[in-house]
């Protein structure tokens, strides 16, 4: 039996067009007592081919920025 400092914590984020998103995935990793224990889904809705910062990929501008 798992204890509750082994059980898997699932987050689910829906993103539309948020420039904040890389900073969420960020301070939720950063601030758990586990990061290991964290796997983050990100559904996001954003403006194909748009030069726009709020269109940027979630998890590319996580992996660029932090």
């Amino acid at each position: 039996r798992e204890s509750a400092y082994e059980t898997p914590i699932h987050l689910l984020i829906a993103s539309f067009r948020d420039r904040l998103c890389p900073r969420t995935l960020h301070n939720a990793f950063v601030r758990a007592e586990n990061p290991h224990r964290i796997y983050i889904r990100v559904l996001e809705q954003t403006l194909h081919d748009s030069e726009i910062v709020d269109d940027d990929d979630c998890w590319k501008r996580y992996c660029q920025d932090y």
